[in-house]
């Protein structure tokens, strides 16, 4: 076998094998399009939200509020940009989707 036999067999199995994970990745798509769930999801738009906290439990105030929004929201695809503290005194707090 000379030397440019070798190269080409190298090269010809390197092809088959991008080939057949090209197939394979096809089908795990394909298998995705037909097992999934057929409920759309909403796009949730990442917004910062306003916790009011003291020191001492802050993380943990503020785990339990983004669990909340998160509940409330039905999703967990949702990112908190910035936490500030609120001066004034509010009676409720309004979340819309």
């Amino acid at each position: 076998m000379s030397f440019l036999d070798s190269i080409f067999v190298s090269l010809f199995s390197t092809m088959v094998i991008f080939i057949v994970l090209v197939i394979i990745a096809f089908c795990i798509n394909l298998m995705k399009f037909f097992f999934s769930d057929k409920k759309e999801e909403k796009a949730v738009e990442a917004r910062p939200v306003a916790v009011v906290a003291k020191k001492d439990d802050e993380e943990e105030i503020v785990a339990a509020i983004t669990a909340a929004i998160s509940e409330y929201l039905g999703t967990s695809y949702f990112k908190v940009n910035t936490i500030r503290r609120i001066k004034e005194k509010r009676e409720e707090i309004r979340i819309t989707k």
